[in-house]
């Protein structure tokens, strides 16, 4: 294998080489299973704890890991299918642009091409996904497979658009406030399970009722503010 290592994986501008993934001058990966992706994607502290936000957390979604008195809630996919299934099952590669979207999904980027971006779906292409032999096996039906993720898709993301003008205006009050006041520690707390899910970026497919459970506990939280 030729060296590569300057190459981008064509969805990021910067940052991001064929060595991210495998291993110098060879197609082989550095990890394989749910860590070959999940290395990365991963939230850099480690299991989120209330009080820190949190960023690219896909595999501790996917995972369901314990916070607070939130008990492990792992996906069915990795629970039953830990050794059998992994995330590029889903994020299916492909050799024109090797950028491990999913069928059907579409990014779009800020001005400056950095991440955190808005996404899109043509569910129809996104079929594609339930139509491997393996996902056929439980899911015989694509089209109802898909039904389920754009409605819960749609529930997650009604939930996120709802409470991202409070984050918005609590990100900027918080500063000014002093770290005893009561509103600091309830909006840093409702903080991180919003950025938990916000930042995972799969509006719910990842772990839905995970998911479901972390936004109740930010409105939980952020019915505490007060002005």
């Amino acid at each position: 294998m030729q060296n590569t290592s300057h190459y981008k994986l064509s969805i990021q501008t910067e940052g991001t080489s064929c060595q991210a993934c495998h291993l110098k001058n060879s197609y082989k990966l550095r990890n394989t299973g749910w860590q070959s992706c999940g290395s990365c994607h991963i939230n850099s502290s480690g299991n989120p704890t209330p009080g820190n936000e949190v960023n690219h957390p896909q595999l501790q979604m996917i995972q369901g890991v314990a916070i607070s008195d939130i008990l492990p809630m792992p996906s069915y996919k990795y629970k039953y299918q830990k050794d059998t299934f992994s995330c590029i099952d889903c994020h299916i590669t492909n050799e024109s642009k090797h950028d491990f979207m999913v069928p059907g999904v579409t990014v779009t980027q800020d001005p400056k091409g950095i991440r955190p971006y808005t996404t899109e779906i043509d569910y129809q292409a996104f079929r594609s996904v339930f139509n491997q032999e393996k996902c056929a096996v439980c899911h015989p039906s694509s089209a109802d497979m898909v039904n389920r993720v754009k409605n819960e898709q749609e529930i997650i993301s009604n939930r996120l658009d709802k409470l991202e003008p409070i984050y918005e205006e609590w990100s900027k009050k918080v500063v000014s406030l002093k770290p005893e006041d009561p509103n600091v520690q309830a909006f840093k707390n409702g903080a991180t399970y919003y950025t938990f899910v916000n930042a995972d970026g799969s509006k719910g497919v990842h772990n839905f009722p995970y998911a479901q459970t972390l936004l109740d506990k930010v409105e939980k939280y952020w019915k505490a503010l007060k002005q």
